[in-house]
């Protein structure tokens, strides 16, 4: 009799006191519209990690947020001091770019910790190489050096302090960086 009780115990499974809202079958088929995160062009953070979302509907991760700043609405907010060359900044800092909080529609640079090694001017790939950053993607691509003046730059002769177009957390705006001069 007790071997029998186990039989039935086995073969018959347990059944649901109530029903799980969060349950989806897989009749429930998601459409295009509920499959997609977000639309594109919408931004977020995670973490200190700034991310859009592609025309996939998908999120990209676009931009680590250097030290000491930190992440709103998919914008790196800086909390460095402002600064126009990398001799305002303290050991270990870098002049980096930012969209400005006070003007949200352009861009500003402000002290931050060190991102990569490689100093103003020098080749990159991408922009956790440079002690700025930003590695601007020219031809050839080279890290960002903020200036105010060409007398900022290496040598007067060869460098030139001139604007530079970037866009950076979806605003386009302009800085001033070293640039090699032919």
């Amino acid at each position: 009799m007790l071997r029998a009780m186990w039989v039935v115990v086995l073969l018959v499974p347990p059944a649901c006191t109530e029903p799980n809202p969060d349950y989806r079958a897989a009749s429930d088929a998601v459409s295009p519209v509920d499959a997609a995160e977000c639309a594109t062009g919408q931004r977020r953070c995670v973490g200190l990690i700034t991310q859009v979302c592609s025309g996939a509907g998908q999120w990209t991760n676009e931009r680590r947020c250097p030290t000491p700043s930190t992440c709103t609405a998919g914008v790196c907010v800086p909390a460095g001091d402002p600064c126009d060359t990398d001799a305002q900044c303290g050991i270990g800092q870098a002049c980096g770019v930012f969209v400005n909080p006070q003007h949200p529609n352009s861009l500003s640079t402000y002290c931050i910790q060190t991102v990569g090694t490689r100093p103003g001017l020098y080749p990159c790939g991408e922009d956790e190489q440079c002690r700025s950053g930003v590695c601007l993607q020219r031809a050839p691509s080279f890290c960002f050096d903020a200036c105010q003046s060409s007398d900022d730059c290496p040598s007067k002769s060869t460098h030139k302090c001139m604007e530079q177009k970037l866009t950076v957390n979806g605003v386009q705006g302009a800085v001033h960086s070293c640039m090699k001069i032919n």
